[in-house]
């Protein structure tokens, strides 16, 4: 099997290798590990490693919130913590009154 393409990591520590039949290997940056050596006869043949694809921006207030009401329990447990009297657990306060509040603690 022969490399079809590599591609660095963020921590520099690990390659992903694509492989001819589709086999995705995570080689270590050590000339020790066969794959690694193979790793380098493929670039000094001319291949290329791709560099590591960036980070995801971080999410937002407004997305953390979505995720937060999207489950229940996590919810409770965050009112639960937070609670210094102005967000009651089973209160009859309206969405935009408790969106507000749960912004209000971030």
């Amino acid at each position: 099997m022969s490399i079809v393409s590599a591609q660095a990591t963020l921590d520099g520590g690990v390659f992903l290798v694509t492989l001819d039949d589709g086999t995705i290997l995570n080689v270590p940056n050590d000339f020790s590990n066969f794959h690694r050596r193979e790793l380098q006869e493929f670039v000094d043949e001319g291949g290329v490693i791709a560099a590591a694809d960036p980070l995801p921006p971080p999410p937002t207030n407004d997305e953390i919130y979505d995720l937060v009401i999207q489950n229940n329990r996590v919810f409770k447990g965050y009112v639960l913590a937070v609670n210094d009297g102005s967000i009651i657990p089973g209160s009859s306060m309206t969405n935009a009154a408790l969106k507000a509040a749960v912004k209000a603690k971030m």
